[in-house]
């Protein structure tokens, strides 16, 4: 990694965490094989883009270096889009993660970062509805997120660096038994694909 130019700072949610497979997230592996580069993992568990929002900029500052522009990988998402029975309404709604994703876009470009967004992996719906009843997740609820995520992307001149596709036909294998986070397996996957976007910065 060309470390003496770039840092990277992983924000996300329990994915980025590495929930499913521990010290073998795709950040974790991403430390491994550059362990003298700078990077940040900062996943929260549970976390979702309101809540990124709040601290994207405090983390980004107290992390800013003179000699290194930060590259900040965005993968959030996956509790934005649970959707709960009782009140009938998404975690967070599709119009507010919209304008979260826009505002965490515009708070690393006031501080010269490079922002990259990164898709949810795919889901085994019918075992996360399984594990939480007052939930309901599904294949449609999960593409409406993907296309805001692929508006943002494109009316923001943002990279989208895409886990969910090259992904989805393999699920059942890549996935713990709770249907959302990745197993090792998995996580080598996404790794594979993430690293390719991050070559530029390698």
């Amino acid at each position: 990694m060309n470390n003496e130019t770039y840092q990277i700072l992983c924000f996300g949610d329990s994915i980025t965490y590495g929930i499913g497979s521990p010290r073998n997230g795709w950040v974790d592996l991403l430390m491994q094989e550059y362990p003298d580069a700078r990077i940040y993992p900062l996943g929260i568990p549970g976390e979702n883009s309101s809540e990124l929002c709040m601290r994207m900029e405090l983390e980004l500052v107290a992390r800013a270096h003179s000699k290194r522009r930060s590259v900040v990988t965005i993968a959030i998402g996956s509790n934005d889009m649970r959707y709960y029975l009782d009140t009938e309404s998404f975690y967070v709604a599709l119009s507010e993660y919209r304008d979260n994703l826009i505002t965490c876009i515009d708070i690393c470009q006031k501080h010269q970062a490079i922002p990259l967004l990164i898709t949810p992996p795919p889901i085994v719906a019918e075992s996360i509805n399984a594990l939480y009843p007052d939930q309901l997740y599904t294949e449609e609820n999960v593409d409406q997120y993907l296309q805001v995520l692929e508006a943002v992307s494109q009316g923001k001149d943002i990279p989208l660096i895409d886990v969910y596709h090259p992904l989805h036909d393999h699920k059942r294998s890549i996935l713990t038994e709770d249907g959302l986070h990745p197993n090792t397996q998995g996580y080598v996957a996404m790794y594979g694909i993430i690293r390719l976007a991050l070559a530029h910065y390698l």
